[in-house]
């Protein structure tokens, strides 16, 4: 009982003495200034958020706007891990323990990954905001530049603060990028086709043969559909028969691709069978069937309008009817399609002919 009570005043003791008592003051004052910090500085980022409401800033997008919200999220959160990190190496300096240096690097490393896991949150975001815009003012860019850039950003971020980190735990970063060096030229031979299929991705963001929800076709692969996905080593497509087929992007570095999305016109050329008794009639038909194509509204009369006799046989002349459709989506030119060619058998019936 005796050396209960002892060791109970030794503690009281203990903390009862000059050092202790400084190091809880500033220990006190270190959380209280912090706490203030953040207050202040959520009352400014509130401000502003007010001021851009009254303004009507909070409906448009602005990049300034975002930067703000990325500091918003990460400085409080460093503004705690710094105070907890000094008070942590006040009290070891006080006891005189040799691991004021470790918490040092914890600290540090703590704020790179607070600012790192921030950032690469809000690039997401971002991406998200730019993919499907909601804001006026968004920047229109394709989803394939957007997830590109998106990935390139965040591996910046990773390689940036991995760095950092190993820097602040006594890491040399210069004795790694000279390893790097010395074994570039062997993991360049084993990456291959790695490096290729990057680049291929560098291409078609610069070059942007097409976008995600293009048709394409892609020659030397027999591959004809939809562009659902552009990822780092490959382009996701899905067929006409809902198939879906991974095409390595260095494929896309030599490979043609028709991109039927980007069509200016769709060509309507058919062939039709006449049953003409009186050659002459025939020229009266093409005369009035050019006419009419001319002055329909789907029908680009800049472009070359083609009605040649291909082939006179008994009885039985063969025309070719050749035009451009103003009208590029597929499903719409189908029925124009149909459409066309009922209105061409009306006129090859007013002029008292059958098809054959």
């Amino acid at each position: 009982m005796k050396d209960d009570l002892s060791i109970i005043k030794q503690i009281v003791g203990l903390f009862n003495s000059t050092g202790w008592f400084a190091v809880l003051i500033e220990t006190l004052v270190i959380l209280l200034f912090t706490a203030c910090a953040n207050f202040f500085l959520k009352v400014i980022f509130n401000g502003i958020r007010v001021f851009l409401k009254a303004n009507k800033k909070d409906r448009e997008f602005h990049w300034y706007i975002e930067i703000l919200k990325m500091l918003e999220n990460s400085l409080p959160k460093a503004l705690w891990i710094f105070s907890i990190a000094y008070v942590a190496e006040l009290i070891c300096a006080h006891l005189k323990l040799s691991i004021v240096e470790i918490i040092s690097a914890i600290r540090m490393v703590a704020i790179i990954f607070v600012f790192a896991q921030v950032t690469i949150i809000e690039v997401s975001k971002l991406e998200v905001d730019l993919v499907d815009p909601q804001k006026k003012n968004t920047p229109k860019i394709d989803e394939v530049t957007i997830d590109i850039l998106s990935k390139l950003l965040k591996a910046i971020i990773y390689t940036v603060a991995g760095l950092a980190i190993m820097q602040s735990v006594g890491v040399s970063i210069n004795g790694i990028l000279a390893l790097g060096g010395i074994s570039g030229l062997a993991v360049g031979f084993a990456s291959r086709d790695l490096l290729s299929n990057f680049f291929g991705t560098i291409m078609i963001y610069l070059d942007k043969p097409f976008i995600i929800g293009e048709s394409v076709k892609i020659e030397g692969r027999n591959c004809v559909g939809k562009i659902e996905k552009v990822d780092w080593r490959m382009t996701t497509v899905r067929t006409e028969d809902k198939k879906q087929v991974f095409i390595p992007n260095s494929a896309f570095l030599t490979a043609s691709i028709e991109n039927s999305s980007r069509l200016s016109h769709r060509v309507f050329s058919e062939e039709i069978r006449v049953l003409c008794p009186d050659y002459k009639e025939v020229i009266l038909l093409i005369r009035d069937i050019k006419n009419f194509i001319k002055e329909h509204k789907e029908i680009d009369p800049k472009e070359n309008i083609g009605i040649d006799i291909i082939e006179i046989s008994q009885n039985v002349i063969r025309l070719s009817v050749k035009c451009f459709s103003k009208c590029t989506d597929a499903s719409k030119f189908g029925k124009f399609r149909n459409n066309l060619l009922v209105e061409i058998a009306e006129i090859i019936r007013k002029h008292d002919l059958l098809l054959a």
